[in-house]
C-alpha cells in the first residue's frame, strides 16, 4: 500500500531524540538490521521498502515475515525512501517499531555485564552492543550522558543487536544500586590500568567510558578495579568499541569461569 502523508512525516521526525522519546518508537534502517528486530519479535509498526531493494535475498525474506506477522509494508520510491531515511545512501528497507523495554532486573539477571558510561558517539556504542550480543554477556545499562541507544544511527550500528541484548537505560546513582544489589564487581577499562584477571568474578560489570573523558569520577571510586588491554609500548590506546570488545572477549573467554 502506499505510504501516507502521516506516516512518511513520522518516520522523518523519528530521526530527532526528542520526537523518538515523545513517540516510543524506533526508526530501524537496513535490512540486516530490520532483520534482527523481526527476529527478536519486535512491535513492528510499519515496514517501508523500495524494489530495488527487494530484488535481494534477504530482504525478500523480511519483507514476508513482515507480512506474516500482520505489519503493514508499503512499497515506496527512492526519492520517498531518502526523504525518510537517515543516510546519505539508503538501503531501501526500514521499519518502524515500538522501543524495547527492559528493566534493570533483566538486564542484571546473568551476572555478565557491560555498562556504558557517557559513550556520545552512536557508531561505538551500537558496536560495543553489537559485540556485546555477539560474545555472549548477559546485559548492558547505558548510563546517563550517553547518546541515545534506539537513536537511528546507534541501532544502525549495532546491525540491530540491541534487539536481543537486554539493555536498560538509568542515571550512575540508581546503577549503582542495582549492581550493588546483585553485588557486581566494578571494573573499569582505562589504559592506566592492569592486565585483565585471569578468572572474572561473578556477577561482574565491565565499565566502558566516554571516548574523551572515560568513565565519571563517582564511577571510578565505586570500581573494585581498573583493566586495560595489555599493548605495545609507545602505541595510543584503542577507542572504546575495540578496546571494550577485546575486554569483554577476556571476559568470557572461559565461561565456565566467569558464571
Amino acid at each position: 500500500m502506499p505510504l501516507s502523508d502521516r506516516r512518511r512525516r513520522l518516520a522523518a521526525r523519528l530521526h530527532r531524540r526528542k520526537t523518538r522519546l515523545r513517540e516510543g518508537l524506533v526508526l530501524v534502517e537496513g535490512v540486516r538490521a530490520c532483520r534482527e528486530a523481526l527476529r527478536a519479535g519486535a512491535a513492528i509498526r510499519f515496514v517501508c521498502a523500495t524494489e530495488r531493494a527487494l530484488v535481494g535475498r534477504l530482504a525478500k525474506r523480511c519483507w514476508r515475515t513482515a507480512t506474516e506477522l500482520g505489519a503493514d509494508r508499503h512499497l515506496v520510491s527512492e526519492r520517498e525512501m531518502r526523504a525518510i531515511s537517515d543516510t546519505l545512501s539508503p538501503q531501501g528497507f526500514l521499519l518502524v517499531c515500538e522501543e524495547p523495554s527492559w528493566t534493570a532486573a533483566a538486564a542484571l539477571e546473568g551476572g555478565r555485564i557491560l555498562v556504558l558510561d557517557r559513550i556520545r558517539d552512536p557508531g561505538n556504542l551500537g558496536a560495543l552492543l553489537r559485540t556485546a550480543a555477539a560474545l555472549g554477556m548477559d546485559g548492558a545499562l547505558t548510563l546517563d550522558g550517553s547518546v541515545d541507544l534506539w537513536g537511528t544511527k546507534a541501532v544502525r550500528a549495532s546491525a540491530g543487536a540491541a534487539f536481543h541484548l537486554p539493555v536498560a537505560e538509568l542515571a550512575w546513582p540508581d546503577a549503582e544500586r542495582e549492581l550493588g544489589r546483585i553485588g557486581a564487581r566494578i571494573l573499569v577499562a582505562d589504559s592506566s590500568g592492569d592486565a585483565p584477571p585471569e578468572e572474572w568474578p561473578s556477577p561482574s560489570a565491565l565499565v566502558v567510558g566516554g571516548e574523551n573523558q572515560g568513565a565519571r569520577k563517582e564511577l571510578r571510586a565505586a570500581a573494585h578495579g581498573v583493566v586495560a588491554v595489555p599493548m605495545r609500548r609507545g602505541l595510543d590506546s584503542l577507542n572504546a568499541a575495540a578496546a571494550g570488545a577485546v575486554l569483554m572477549w577476556e571476559m568470557l573467554k572461559n565461561p565456565e569461569r566467569s558464571r
